[in-house]
């Protein structure tokens, strides 16, 4: 008899903690092994990783509902490309959300410069108007950038090509 979510009481209530993760996660016993002793060999850095992870975890569900993941899905990022952090774009839209800028300047352009765009979109929509500078050095990735950016937040963005 395996255990089921939901279920009043375990069936395997008389056995070790570890035993009842393997069933219920069906995790390898290794598995386990390794990551207790992580947790109590660096109890402080484990939680610290542990913490940064869910952090990342509840960004992207936040910036989902917002559909701004969409921007980065299906190929449209580059294999040369830094991938999202989720939980740094979040903190970034929720500070121009707030702010409300009339002007951003940003040094690089990627997948932040999609989520500038975005929130200085939404404020548009709530009156306070605002423009991103976005000045990057290689042309490739200007265009690159330009791609990830929705066709109806463009005009909140200028690219500037940064020249030496």
């Amino acid at each position: 008899m395996r255990y089921q979510a939901g279920a009043s009481a375990s069936p395997y209530s008389g056995i070790s903690m570890i035993e009842n993760i393997v069933i219920r996660h069906e995790l390898s016993l290794l598995t386990v092994i390794r990551t207790l002793k992580t947790y109590l060999r660096h109890p402080v850095q484990s939680w610290q990783r542990e913490r940064r992870e869910w952090g990342k975890y509840r960004a992207g569900r936040t910036l989902d509902k917002l559909g701004i993941t969409n921007y980065f899905v299906d190929g449209t990022l580059d294999s040369g490309a830094i991938p999202p952090d989720f939980a740094d774009l979040l903190n970034i839209y929720n500070l121009v959300r707030k702010r409300r800028p009339k002007v951003i300047v940003e040094l690089g352009s990627g997948c932040s410069t999609a989520v500038f765009a975005r929130a200085l979109a939404d404020n548009a929509a709530d009156g306070a108007e605002g423009h991103l500078h976005s000045f990057e050095a290689s042309p490739y990735w200007i265009e690159r950038t330009k791609e990830l950016i929705p066709e109806r937040f463009r005009h909140f963005v200028t690219m500037h090509e940064a020249t030496q």
